[in-house]
């Protein structure tokens, strides 16, 4: 591995960083959605005992979560365009 290599996963010292993107709140908010998951699969039992209706609480959680990641997900990606053609523009 060439020096350079090593430089750009090992930031300063012994700190991990992760640049800049303008995707991380997205991915921020998929570690909040996974981690109400796990609380929900957790406790979905207590909430019914009807297996289907377990079912329909996981899939429509998941459904949720989905969605939103995606709309947040091409929100971004449309204001990056944006930008773009912006910046295009004045070039």
């Amino acid at each position: 591995m060439s020096d350079e290599n090593a430089r750009s996963v090992q930031q300063s010292g012994s700190r991990f960083t992760v640049s800049a993107s303008p995707f991380n709140p997205v991915k921020f908010e998929l570690g909040i959605f996974v981690l109400v998951g796990i609380a929900v699969f957790a406790i979905k039992s207590k909430i019914t005992q009807d297996e289907s209706s377990q079912f329909l609480i996981m899939f429509a959680y998941s459904a949720i979560a989905a969605l939103w990641l995606v709309r947040r997900t091409k929100k971004i990606f449309t204001q990056l365009e944006q930008q773009q053609a912006s910046s295009n523009l004045k070039d």
